[in-house]
């Protein structure tokens, strides 16, 4: 959670393209992301 907290902190907050580019290619990993299953 607290890596989606601190992209979406980049996206709202910084003018710099590069960085809001980088953020959002990152969240949209996260998304196509598999979610570990962490159960027994």
């Amino acid at each position: 959670m607290a890596v989606i907290r601190s992209l979406l902190f980049d996206l709202t907050t910084t003018g710099e393209r590069e960085r809001t580019d980088l953020a959002l290619d990152q969240f949209a990993a996260l998304l196509r992301a598999p979610i570990a299953n962490t159960g027994s």
